[in-house]
């Protein structure tokens, strides 16, 4: 067999697999949300019980509704029915007129769905009693519940075959929908009329033609003028819209020119602080070559000075050798050998004030008074030294006279 002809048997394979899988799949899916649904029923009915126990009547009525659309929905008549007349009990526990009507027309519906007009119809009359007792609280609000419980009955009348009834009931609402101003509810309550007078051949045929055919024209006008108002203001509404993406754009616009702006000015700030940095760079780069010559300067210096004192230490140390030997072997008269005596104290003295010169500075802490005392008092060491060399050198010599002697 070729290739080609398993082809499409594989491709059934797949289909079957695909089937399988979604033969599967829903029931699974379909499980998971009833089992959802029952939960949220549970937790409804819960709370509902509970807002009974705590006398909340508007909430347990709300929830009861809740509860009967619920089961009206899930093909459960009887629960429905039964939650319709919780959400009526609590309902009519409170206040709230229009929760009551509210409750009595979704029940009548439901019977009326039923087919049980019997029972219908008095929840119908209730909530029709009902709105005309609460009219004058607010009649705009009241005359359309009038309305809607006038047609509500109409529909049970003309279900009992029972056209003079509806028509009674039509007739009556006629005057609510003029209180109304409602040219539709008008053409529709004149409309069922023409449709009822011809089912019993009434003799106001001509009269209801004539009145449907007026409140359609003016119901389509009024369809026409609600459509072009709604036309002008989407057109208003445009053109604000319009208005608004243009200061939105010329915003966005502003914007951008203030962000470009404000990057120009990041980049001029950048650019400024790289040179700053620069700057800080080349003026630490050339501190450093300052710092590294005034080093190499200064060890230059120490080094001279260095070889400088050798120098002086030994011209000093030569001059006390001298006098020494001049002492020794009387070669020259006595007041040469005092001389070189004085010249070697000088120079010892003046030595040691070179060395002590910096720690003199630190003391005196540029003090002109304290830096003349401290160096008076070095200068003053000069006459007990040049006196005990003086009178070393003439023992020495009085000595070496008395030996020759």
């Amino acid at each position: 067999m070729a290739i080609n002809d398993l082809f499409p048997a594989q491709i059934f394979y797949k289909k079957v697999l695909k089937s399988s899988f979604h033969f599967f799949l829903i029931p699974v899916l379909s499980l998971t949300s009833l089992q959802a649904q029952e939960s949220e029923i549970s937790k409804k009915s819960m709370a509902y019980e509970n807002a009974v126990v705590a006398k909340a009547y508007e909430e347990a009525g709300n929830l009861a509704e809740e509860l009967a659309v619920h089961y009206k929905r899930d093909n459960n008549p009887e629960l429905a029915v039964s939650y319709y007349k919780k959400a009526l009990e609590n309902f009519n526990k409170t206040n709230n007129a229009k929760a009551v009507i509210g409750a009595q027309r979704a029940l009548g519906k439901l019977y009326f769905e039923q087919r049980n007009y019997a029972a219908a119809k008095p929840v119908f009359q209730a909530a029709y009693d009902l709105s005309v007792q609460y009219k004058r609280m607010m009649p705009k609000v009241y005359n359309g519940l009038i309305y809607n419980n006038l047609i509500d009955l109409t529909k049970v009348a003309t279900a009992q075959n029972n056209v003079e009834e509806a028509m009674e009931y039509l007739e009556a609402g006629i005057p609510v929908a003029k209180e109304l101003k409602a040219r539709d509810k008008l053409y529709n309550s004149y409309k069922m009329l023409k449709s009822a007078c011809e089912k019993i051949d009434c003799d106001k045929q001509d009269e209801y033609d004539a009145l449907t055919n007026r409140y359609y024209e003016m119901f389509i006008a009024d369809r026409n003028e609600e459509r072009d108002e709604t036309i002008r203001n989407r057109d208003q509404q445009l053109v604000i819209v319009n208005d608004e993406l243009n200061t939105a754009n010329n915003t966005i616009a502003s914007v951008m020119i203030e962000v470009d702006s404000l990057k120009y000015f990041a980049m001029q700030k950048e650019a400024e602080l790289k040179a700053k940095e620069l700057e800080e760079l080349k003026q630490k780069e050339l501190q450093r070559i300052e710092e590294e010559k005034e080093a190499a300067e200064k060890l230059k210096r120490d080094r001279k000075n260095s070889a400088s004192l050798r120098y002086i230490i030994l011209v000093i140390i030569a001059f006390f050798v001298l006098v020494t030997f001049f002492a020794k072997e009387r070669m020259v008269p006595v007041i040469v050998s005092k001389f070189f005596i004085f010249v070697s104290v000088i120079m010892l003295i003046e030595f040691i004030m070179v060395i002590l010169e910096p720690y003199v500075e630190g003391i005196a802490n540029n003090v002109i008074l304290y830096k003349y005392l401290l160096n008076l008092f070095l200068v003053m060491m000069l006459f007990p030294l040049d006196y005990f060399l003086v009178k070393s050198f003439m023992k020495r010599l009085e000595e070496k006279n008395s030996s020759k002697a």
